[in-house]
């Protein structure tokens, strides 16, 4: 039964990052139950550039600050990345998917969102990885949950 309710709102032929975008989104809504999915959009896989990983970077970790997330990539993680990348060893792409959704609000009227996904990495990363690292409207599972309990 909880497999059959699992898949309801899931494609089985989702990609890794629809998948984990719908996961981590789930765990943000006060009940997942009222989740209904509308449409999904996904952009080609990009390979990413020294610039446009760099730039990545940057922006990950001014948002990761931020939140206020405790373990916010430093400038020497930055280049740690980097190096890696000129060395050949890292070659991530970027992955990108939108899902326009709708809940319920107060009044159990419909209400819909949208939910911007993004993943940098590899597609052969481990399953538990795109969900750890996915970043929903800008802030991964673990930075969202920091920066909601900081504001209790």
């Amino acid at each position: 039964m909880a497999t059959a309710l699992a898949l309801s709102s899931c494609d089985l032929f989702d990609s890794k990052l629809v998948t984990a975008c719908e996961t981590v989104l789930k765990q943000r809504l006060l009940s997942s139950a009222e989740y209904k999915r509308v449409k999904v959009s996904e952009l080609d896989e990009l390979e990413l550039d020294r610039r446009l990983l760099e730039s990545y970077l940057v922006t990950k970790q001014q948002r990761s600050k931020a939140s206020g997330y405790p373990l916010a990539m430093d400038d020497a993680w930055i280049q740690t990345e980097l190096k890696a990348f000129d060395i050949g060893i890292s070659r991530p792409s970027f992955f990108s998917a939108s899902i326009v959704y709708e809940t319920l609000n107060d009044l159990q009227e419909p209400v819909r969102h949208l939910a911007k996904c993004v993943y940098v990495g590899n597609k052969s990363d481990s399953s538990l990885g795109w969900e750890v690292e996915t970043a929903v409207d800008g802030l991964t599972a673990l930075e969202w949950s920091y920066s909601n309990i900081k504001s209790h």
